[in-house]
């Protein structure tokens, strides 16, 4: 029973200091509402250890799955299947703080796991910024056909 309320203690623990860093990091790189879900999903901090696979290994899975995908560098992206590695337990969680620098460094590197939201929202800024520019500028009033001879001839 002891080692019970231990393990829970640990798993909360490690749930909290990983909503910490997701906060941070949403902070540190101005994250949308879309790409935070998105990186919340694959870094998830809901830790509910079993004997078959535990939040280490479910993680370490999502997070390469999401930097062969979403967030591979250009001309490198798996399309279709990618071939993921058995999800057996980590031997060795320097993989999983491997894969966690490499999605801070590509986050800092402006990449996002939601680009086709980013691309959408920066086609609609430029729409707005050319409506608004279209709007700011002032109409010229139409002037009768009298007046306009009346102006040239004077």
């Amino acid at each position: 029973m002891r080692m019970q309320a231990r393990l829970h203690q640990a798993a909360c623990e490690l749930s909290c200091g990983t909503r910490l860093i997701l906060l941070l990091v949403k902070y540190r790189f101005s994250l949308d509402e879309d790409n935070m879900n998105v990186l919340a999903s694959h870094w998830t901090p809901a830790v509910d250890d079993n004997l078959e696979q535990g939040w280490e290994e479910r993680v370490n899975t999502a997070l390469l799955h999401m930097l062969r995908t979403t967030m591979a560098k250009s001309g490198k992206k798996e399309s279709g299947v990618s071939q993921m590695q058995n999800s057996g337990l980590l031997e060795d969680v320097g993989k999983l703080k491997k894969h966690i620098n490499l999605i801070v460094d590509r986050l800092g590197k402006g990449m996002r796991p939601c680009k086709a939201h980013s691309d959408d929202a920066e086609a609609e800024g430029d729409e707005e910024k050319e409506s608004k520019t279209s709007r700011s500028r002032p109409a010229e009033p139409p002037q009768p056909e009298g007046e306009e001879a009346k102006s040239t001839e004077a």
